[in-house]
């Protein structure tokens, strides 16, 4: 696994690393469970650091190129999920700051959010400052950026 991480971004298979044949997992799971070669790949987010590692194992004796390009692929697609997972993880917001979040997509003022939850502009407010505060966000707009980013919104039209 060391050399994985040694090499992020980069897909490496059995065949890359001999020695992984003679590990633990390769020898008393992989291989028993008829798994002849797989390959591991370190993701990375924007700033390098590794977020997560995405193995696949395979039957076959060889890991083909064309495979190879798919898991390059599928690669990049688990960057983005688990980048913004870990975003949303840090983010902390309740289901109300969701809520509020949603109607900021509609376009409204805090006084219509309020119309719109059975809440005072007041309370709307405060919601507001925690919201950006666990975004680190300065407007609203860039609130409701960050949160389209990490999947809290996906299914919210955009109206800004």
């Amino acid at each position: 696994m060391q050399i994985v991480y040694e090499h992020p971004g980069q897909l490496l298979t059995w065949a890359d690393i001999p020695a992984y044949r003679s590990t633990f997992s390769a020898e008393r799971v992989l291989v028993p469970a008829g798994f002849h070669e797989g390959a591991s790949v370190a993701l990375t987010n924007n700033s390098g650091r590794t977020v997560a590692v995405l193995h696949i194992s395979i039957v076959e004796q060889t890991f083909l190129p064309w495979l190879k390009s798919f898991v390059a692929e599928i690669a990049q697609v688990a960057v983005s999920t688990v980048c913004a997972l870990e975003l949303r993880s840090r983010m902390h917001l309740t289901p109300r700051e969701v809520d509020i979040l949603r109607c900021l997509t509609e376009g409204q003022t805090n006084a219509e959010i309020g119309a719109a939850l059975h809440l005072s502009r007041s309370t709307v407010n405060t919601h507001m400052e925690h919201i950006l505060h666990k975004l680190g966000a300065k407007k609203r707009l860039s609130a409701v950026v960050l949160a389209y980013k990490a999947g809290l919104l996906e299914n919210a039209p955009l109206a800004i």
